[in-house]
């Protein structure tokens, strides 16, 4: 038979036993039940209709209205099952696909009997002779396996055909069949019949045993055949039924309806589920809208069968698959069948997984779960359980009664959380894990401390009672509240006789926001321990059900899973589910089913466990791990509890939840519940569960005692690698980073090669071949740009034994094309990295320059993360643009410039904030250095001493972030290597350049990074010859100082005179806002004697840019100095004050800019420019009111002198007539 007819056979068995679901399923391969499997696999939601019957039928389109007329009339059931009443209202076959192939067979075979295939000629010809639908498929000879079958067959087929008044001669028959296979039966009858031919066919297809040899039906594979011994009880039963047995076979029917009630278990059963402690009604408010729209029932009945079927036995084999669908799954009766099913998935976990592609996924979870006992532990196993259980619930039982008004966020009623975390730790040591990254917020991280990662009691009790390792008298060191800090233990499982390395990190109240950062640190983690297979490292994000559905941070971590330069090998995700937001219901809390229904964006796999059931958590738990490590991919337990108090020990839930908290208030203890299964187990005595909680008590209360008197280290007990950085209040002076010049030309000749065969594109080639010039040109000469300073920074600390990662949103090209530094060959699909041609020198580590996804919220915080590992890292992130960082300012405010503070951590992350106002609008104009700023804690008048003596300078240490703005490419390749070449690291904030990194005037000689420099934090005027002449020194920071320079020299050449205003002004730039240099800033005062006005000039407007930092900076400098020349304070030149950025049109821009730029050079102007415009207009208009005054004045004079004249007049024409 060829591939045609074998497709047309296929889609004949398809349109007689199966009805039409709401995807297009594809046609049969193996075997109609593979099919019926693979189909209900990509279903998505694995359902049929639940009144699915497949003789049914409905026709839907005009052009088969005489084929699907004549199908109508068959209302026959299958099998030996009657369909229920609702199966009328079934949807037939005849729709989408199959119905269009059923019609271009029909329209062919009526034009052309012979050109279809016989078994549909045979199949036409019977349908329009008026003979009954449900007889007119008579099977081919190969499709009868065997000769014992076909007689049957016939012999079936014969008295339906008697029945129906049908006669074999009047039975149109496929050519080769046995005309007793060809005889009439009745509906019923033929029916069975047709089923249990397509079912011989489809085992015969794939055990290969009754195609001939002859027939050109390509070779398959064959399956186990089934075989049922007729001795087993099964047997008996399924041959007393009919349907399975010795040499007999279930119909196409049974086997669809069987597979489509074990898929809605496997895609649904968590719906039913027994997973929620508190027993709550599927109901707002106490779930989500869209959970409460379809009350789901998963019953035999709903899929067609009766109470007669329940005894029946069934074969649910499938090739390929596995569990309840496996090749070596036994035949069961139905009964069983469902009782297995409801253990399985309706139990007290339910499991999510059918949204997941990969077969072989779906396949090992199967496998796990669709077992006889997915899980039985050990009497000493499940004591182990009692007692971690019993520990987490008894801990919070005594800071309750010792400490009843302080807020420890308790982890009452999600208990089991600890013991879940056990068993990973457990179960991770023993599968070669090495260290395990945990992340959480406060919900239940006190008990975690004490419980999984054995932080001392004594200590954590001391904090309750106000003692910490804070406050000491060491800069910084505000400290923060118990349940925010993190720490990090090494544990000896006796077990395994392995150590494991726990750290829980520590995080702010921001919920959520220490996601990306557990996802950095395992990562560099993973880096240094040479972990590419990514099973040494294991990270662990715990969430709440709240802050998981609602936090967009979790679904920027999420997404970076499968990314490869963010990948972790997988994260295990923890939800202590307590059904409650502080007091937001769960209705207002998400959109989905379920908190973790964002997992599926991922295709990750979700438990969901009842928190009352500690050994289903367990095996949840363990199962997760197992997981995680084979496919090295996320999974997510939701552990459902609830929350006993309110969100704090202080809070009254019944504020706001009175029905919920009244339930709570009744409800056992999980510990209660289980001691009471285990003793009714006979598992262990009621006496040994009350010595187990004694002893665990009498232990706290030791413990509590001893914290008394307990006495901190008041120092953060950092991982090996950091023991060798300084504190603040040891100084480290800062150091030479120039490199030698043979050095720097032997490492440009190789990033700035590019080696044959590689077709750069030509603009490119340009690039390189210029700064390959400059490393190998003249070192006096300026040539080199940003660009080239930069990767030179690289490719020096990787020789220096560095390692860097770089990541960003265009950060191998730089979003202004100019970094390059990976190249893409315009010929080929193939990429080139600079920093490759360094390889052969052997460097004990390397460079990973990646484009970060489209985020910045998560993406910072995975690169802060990173950056926690290894003090040996240089780790960047670069903002596409200053303005986007915003995105990130969760992770800024926290972490970057409050970590070390809080939780004496220090931290040498580097942001890279694209700067400068080019006409771009407001939202490609400004990195925010107001922001930044405003976050550094160095104070505005208070000078240092340590400023003026260098060799003892600590004042970087003494303060929380650096901020630098260079203008000129040697510093930015100082300030990158001087980031690592110290004994402390500090948060870096650059402001880099834009307009800048192709200007001619802003390049470098090679002099400047040569031995002997080091980054220079304030630059001079080292143009002004005549220091006594200048009457204005104006201070800048950015680009704005080109500006500046170019304006001034238009002054210079427009003038042409000694008393040229532009000779009277001295340019000087602030590299390094923060911390402010003092010390250069008082000495370039101090150059200037006849100085009358200091200006600060930025291009951002007033209330923003660097002006309300460093104004006041400067006037301590000017008191510093006795305010020489009576100058008290500096002038503002700049943007008027303003609500956005900058403006959004380039000629107004452009006005703006010219404005400053004649602000600046008017040495007449004494206030600040907008000032001095206002004081200007207020003086006009005094005048101009002065003026009217005057005139108002004058005119009344002048009214009264012509009146009086008047009066004169009058009285001299009266005197003649007196006279």
């Amino acid at each position: 038979m060829c591939a045609a007819a074998a497709k047309a056979l296929q889609l004949q068995q398809r349109c007689l036993f199966l009805s039409n679901s709401s995807r297009v399923l594809t046609f049969p391969t193996l075997s109609t039940a593979a099919s019926v499997a693979a189909a209900a696999d990509r279903s998505h939601s694995g359902l049929l209709h639940p009144s699915f019957c497949p003789y049914k039928q409905q026709a839907r389109h005009g052009s088969t209205t005489q084929f699907t007329s004549v199908l109508n009339q068959s209302k026959g059931s299958n099998g030996g099952s009657s369909c229920s009443s609702t199966s009328a209202a079934a949807d037939g076959f005849l729709s989408g696909t199959a119905t269009s192939y059923a019609e271009q067979m029909l329209v062919a075979w009526r034009r052309d009997p012979s050109s279809v295939h016989s078994s549909w000629a045979s199949y036409f010809t019977n349908l329009e002779s008026g003979l009954n639908p449900a007889l007119c498929f008579t099977p081919p000879p190969t499709l009868l396996q065997q000769p014992a079958a076909a007689a049957a067959a016939a012999a079936a087929a014969a008295a339906a055909a008697a029945a129906a008044g049908k006669t074999a001669a009047g039975l149109h028959q496929v050519p080769g069949a046995t005309a007793g296979a060809m005889a009439g039966v009745p509906d019923r009858a033929a029916t069975a019949a047709a089923a249990a031919a397509a079912a011989s066919a489809a085992a015969a297809a794939v055990q290969g045993t009754a195609t001939p040899a002859s027939a050109s039906v390509p070779a398959v594979t064959p399956a186990q055949p089934i075989s049922i011994s007729s001795n087993d009880p099964l047997t008996a039963a399924a041959t007393a039924t009919g349907v399975a047995g010795t040499g007999g076979h279930q119909s196409v029917h049974d086997t669809s309806r069987l597979i489509q009630m074990i898929r809605g278990y496997q895609t649904r059963g968590h719906e039913i589920a027994n997973i929620n402690p508190l027993g709550l009604p599927r109901k707002p408010p106490y779930c989500s809208l869209r959970a409460a729209q379809r009350p789901l029932q998963l019953t035999p009945e709903q899929y067609g069968f009766t109470a007669a079927d329940m005894d029946r036995v069934y074969d649910t084999r499938v090739p390929g698959m596995q569990g309840f669908l496996s090749p070596d799954s036994p035949p069961r009766r139905l009964r069983e069948l469902v009782e297995r099913l409801q253990q399985t998935y309706c139990s007290s976990m339910g499991v999510e997984y059918m949204h997941i592609a990969d077969p072989s996924v779906c396949n090992f979870i199967r496998q796990k779960l669709e077992t006889e006992r997915p899980y039985a532990y050990s009497s000493d196993s499940r004591r182990k359980i009692l007692a971690r259980l019993a520990r987490a619930q008894l801990f919070e039982n005594f800071c309750a009664a010792k400490f009843a008004t302080t807020r420890r966020f308790g982890l009452d009623g999600c208990e089991s959380l600890i013991v879940g975390m056990k068993a990973i730790t457990k179960r991770a040591v023993a599968t070669s894990v090495e260290s395990v990254v945990i992340g959480m917020a406060h919900r239940g991280r006190l008990n975690v401390l004490v419980n999984v990662l054995h932080k001392p009691m004594q200590q954590l009790l001391s904090e309750f009672q106000g003692v910490s390792g804070f406050g000491s008298s060491q800069w910084g060191n505000t400290g923060d509240v118990k349940y925010h800090l993190g720490v990090e233990y090494d544990l000896f499982d006796r077990d395994s006789q392995r150590s494991l390395h726990l750290a829980v990190l520590p995080n702010p109240s921001h919920l959520e926001a220490v996601d990306p950062l557990v996802l950095g640190l395992a990562r560099a983690q993973q880096y240094f321990r040479k972990d590419k297979e990514r099973g040494l490292v294991l990270p662990i994000i715990i969430h709440g059900d709240a802050s998981l559905a609602g936090q967009g941070v979790v679904y920027e971590s999420l997404q970076m899973c499968a990314l490869p330069s963010y990948t972790v090998g997988g994260c295990v995700h923890l939800v202590v589910n307590n059904q409650i937001g502080f007091t937001t219901n769960p209705v207002d809390a998400g959109s989905g089913k379920y908190c973790t229904d964002i997992a599926k964006a991922v295709e990750a796999p979700i438990l969901h466990v009842n928190a009352d059931d500690p050994e289903a958590v367990t095996f949840a738990c363990e199962l997760a791990l197992e997981y995680r490590q084979k496919f090295k991919h996320d999974v997510f337990v939701d552990i459902v509890g609830y929350r006993r108090f309110g969100h704090n020990e202080l809070d009254m839930p019944k504020f706001t939840q009175p029905l919920t908290y009244t339930l709570i208030a009744r409800k056992k203890p999980s510990l209660e519940i289980y001691a009471e299964k285990l003793v009714q187990e006979e598992v262990l005595s009621a006496e040994e569960v009350s010595n187990m909680k004694a002893d665990i008590w009498e232990f706290y209360n030791k413990e509590y005692e001893s914290s008394k008197t307990f006495v901190p280290a008041h120092q953060y007990q950092y991982a090996p690698q950091w023991k060798h950085l300084v504190t603040p209040d040891h100084p480290s002076p800062p150091r030479v980073t120039g490199v030698r010049l043979s050095a720097l030309r032997e490492l440009g000749r190789r990033i700035f090669t590019i080696p044959e065969g590689f077709v750069p594109h030509a603009t490119i080639a340009k690039i390189k071949k210029q700064r390959l010039a400059a490393v190998e040109g003249n070192e006096d000469e300026k040539t080199l740009d940003f660009g080239a300073a930069e990767n030179l920074a690289y490719a020096s600390l990787l020789s220096d034994g560095f390692h860097i990662r770089l990541a960003g949103q265009d950060a191998q090209r730089g979003t202004f094309s100019h970094r390059h530094a990976v190249l893409h060959d315009q010929a080929v699909e193939a990429q080139y990295c600079i920093f490759d041609s360094l390889k052969d020198l052997n460097l004990p580590h390397t460079i990973t320059i990646c484009n970060s996804l489209l985020s910045e919220y998560a993406a910072m915080g995975y690169e802060f993360g990173y950056s926690m590992e290894h003090p040996d890292t240089l780790t960047i992130w670069e903002a596409q643009f200053g303005d986007f960082s915003n995105g990130a300012q969760i992770i800024t405010d926290q972490f970057v410039a409050s970590a070390e503070v809080k939780w004496n951590r220090q931290n040498g992350l580097v942001l890279l904030l694209p700067h400068g106002y080019d006409g771009q609008g407001p939202e490609h104009s400004s990195g925010r250095i107001e922001r930044f700023l405003q976050l550094c804690d160095d104070r505005e008048d208070v000078i240092h001493e340590e400023n003026w003596e260098l060799s003892r300078s600590s004042v970087i240490q003494q303060h929380n972030i650096q901020v630098v703005v260079p203008t000129v490419p040697s510093n930015t390749f100082h300030v990158l290597r001087r980031q690592v070449h110290r004994a402390f690291r500090k948060p870096l904030v650059v402001f880099s350049p834009k307009r800048m990194l192709r200007l001619r005037q802003a390049m470098s000689p090679l002099r400047d990074i040569m031995e002997g420099t080091r980054f220079k934090r304030y630059i001079p005027d080292d143009s002004i010859t005549d220091p006594s002449k200048i009457e204005r020194l104006i201070l800048c920071c950015g680009q704005i100082y080109y500006d500046l320079h170019a304006e001034r020299d238009r002054i210079r050449s427009e003038y042409g005179t000694s008393d040229n205003p532009g000779n009277k002004v001295a340019l000087a730039r602030v590299e390094q806002l923060s911390p402010f240099p003092f010390d250069l800033a008082i000495r370039d005062l101090q150059i200037y004697p006849n100085l009358r006005t200091v200006v600060w000039a930025q291009e951002e407007p007033m209330n923003q840019g660097a002006w309300s930092y460093t104004s006041k900076r400067i006037e301590s400098c000017l008191r510093h100095l006795g305010c020489p020349n009576r100058i008290e304070r500096p002038i503002y030149v700049g943007r008027d004050v303003s609500a956005t950025t900058a403006v959004g049109d380039k000629g107004l821009h452009d006005k703006e800019l010219a404005q400053l730029l004649q602000d600046a050079f008017n040495l007449d102007c004494t206030d600040n420019s907008y000032l001095a415009k206002y004081l200007s207009r207020r003086v006009q208009a005094e005048q101009r009111q002065q003026q009217q005054k005057q005139h108002r004045i004058q005119q009344q004079q002048l009214m009264q002198l012509e009146q009086h004249q008047e009066e004169q007049r009058l009285q001299q024409a009266k005197e003649p007539h007196n006279n």
